[in-house]
């Protein structure tokens, strides 16, 4: 992190005219900032954010550059406090997630490919993230086996039981070889068998957030 924010910083300093000095002081300043407020994948934010805009490299910027520079930083930890403050809403218990990252933070998601490929013996109890597509379901319960790609470029299976406060949106959105993506507490085992005839266990995964897309 801080060989990455020295190179940034010695290379807009390298390039800076004299009537850019206190322009270019504030960019210091803020990137130096970015790292803690809006976390370690903005230390490069504003190189990063010209380039999103086509300003290019940083190299022989004007001072309008510089605003933009300015402009992406606050957007980015902004965003970031923003985040933090819907995270804690929904810790406590007032707020539901708007989107998968709210809901991966707030309840601490683990990776659940793995969890997919090789189920525990014992349900852990702790909460996974996965995505895939919706491999079998009927219109009577709001329960579903998903098709992953597993970290063995296999595919692998997971069940999804989907609480009250879901089955809505369940039973509006979701379709047989549609996307998903749960966020979920593993509580169980339960066999399968697939298509191919291949048997197995899987984990079953009781929704706290489930996004649905065709």
């Amino acid at each position: 992190m801080k060989i990455f924010l020295g190179v940034l910083l010695f290379t807009v300093f390298s390039i800076a005219h004299a009537q850019d000095r206190e322009l270019l002081e504030e960019v210091q300043h803020r990137v130096n900032a970015s790292a803690d407020i809006a976390g370690p994948d903005h230390a490069l934010a504003c190189r990063a954010g010209m380039q999103v805009e086509g300003f290019g490299n940083i190299a022989g910027a004007s001072q309008g550059i510089y605003q933009k520079c300015l402009a992406y930083l606050d957007e980015k930890a902004n965003e970031r406090k923003n985040l933090d403050t819907n995270v804690a809403a929904i810790k406590a218990g007032t707020r539901a997630p708007a989107n998968f990252d709210e809901a991966q933070k707030a309840y601490e998601a683990l990776n659940g490919f793995k969890l997919a490929q090789s189920p525990m013996i014992r349900a852990d109890g702790k909460t996974y993230a996965i995505f895939g597509k919706i491999y079998r379901a009927d219109d009577q319960t709001a329960v579903f086996m998903g098709k992953v790609i597993g970290l063995n470029d296999q595919p692998n299976y997971v069940g999804v039981k989907v609480p009250k406060e879901l089955e809505a949106l369940y039973f509006e959105k979701a379709r047989v070889n549609g996307s998903f993506t749960v966020v979920g507490t593993y509580t169980r085992n339960l066999p399968f068998i697939a298509v191919t005839g291949e048997k197995g266990q899987m984990p079953v995964l009781e929704a706290r957030y489930l996004e649905l897309r065709d």
